[in-house]
């Protein structure tokens, strides 16, 4: 549900800057990084500080000082080290959309976005994908190298407060010993390039 609730909201905005907007720029980045979570909690869960992740996102800018929309998609999936619990393993994704400004000097472009954030993941309850909501900040580095294709360098903020329940397993549980009963940050930075591929 929260994937077409996106494609609804990036559609409408779309429309709507077409309408102030003699012509539209759209870009495809697809990107892999590297994510640090925010939170000490977190990184204690996943016994790591930095964790592979990747992504793409599509740029839709105007004409109209170059401000637009942007929407994308991250995700990582990590195998924890527990001994007591070798097969545990955790993914999150989080889809995110909002508005973006370019600054461009000749190739060079730089980025700024914020936005809203949509996070799926199961650190709340392992039997359900849970979905959560919160905001997000980054900035882009870039250069165009060929007419429609170009590298670039982002960094990127997400935030989203969760709170799990105290709860007592009868079993050894990782997410019981970590999370139970804590207040924490589920993002952090997310470090990443990729390339930018104009469609037009």
């Amino acid at each position: 549900m929260s994937k077409k609730i996106i494609v609804f909201i990036f559609v409408l905005l779309c429309l709507n800057l077409n309408l102030n907007a003699k012509s539209l720029h759209i870009y495809i980045k697809p990107s892999a990084g590297i994510f640090h979570p925010d939170s000490r909690i977190l990184r204690s869960y996943y016994d790591l500080n930095f964790i592979f992740s990747y992504g793409v996102e599509a740029d839709v800018l105007t004409n109209f000082y170059n401000i637009g929309g942007y929407v994308s998609f991250n995700r990582f999936s990590v195998k924890i080290k527990d001994k007591q619990q070798p097969d545990l393993k955790e993914t999150s994704a989080w889809y995110n959309f909002g508005l973006i400004k370019r600054w461009t000097v000749n190739s060079i472009f730089i980025d700024f976005k914020s936005g809203l954030t949509i996070h799926n993941d199961q650190l709340s309850d392992p039997f359900s994908n849970e979905t959560h909501y919160g905001y997000q900040m980054g900035i882009a580095v870039g250069k165009i190298i060929f007419k429609k294709a170009g590298v670039f360098l982002e960094t990127t903020y997400n935030h989203e407060s969760r709170k799990v329940p105290y709860y007592v397993t009868y079993t050894y549980s990782r997410r019981q010993v970590y999370l139970s009963d804590k207040r924490f940050n589920t993002g952090g930075f997310i470090i990443q390039s990729g390339i930018s591929l104009s469609l037009n």
